[in-house]
């Protein structure tokens, strides 16, 4: 199995070629996989088989909570 990564500055062509290689058919396409990863501790991603795998981050390394809010009222 060939397996090809893709790391692109924000605003590239990149969403482009994404799209064209998913449109394919003969590829499996897996889009930000990390982002899950590091916000949940978890990412399901396509097995050799055509599977799902769940992978895991270590527990020590899991974020505990993250607050996106804006504290105060000014």
């Amino acid at each position: 199995m060939t397996v090809i990564a893709m790391w692109a500055h924000p605003r590239a062509v990149s969403t482009a070629f994404l799209r064209m290689m998913a449109e394919r058919g003969d590829v499996t396409v897996v889009h930000e996989p990390l982002v899950p990863l590091t916000d949940h501790g978890e990412v399901s991603v396509p097995g050799p088989d055509g599977s799902t795998v769940v992978l895991r981050s270590p527990a020590s390394r899991r974020p505990t909570s993250r607050c996106w809010a804006r504290s105060g009222t000014g």
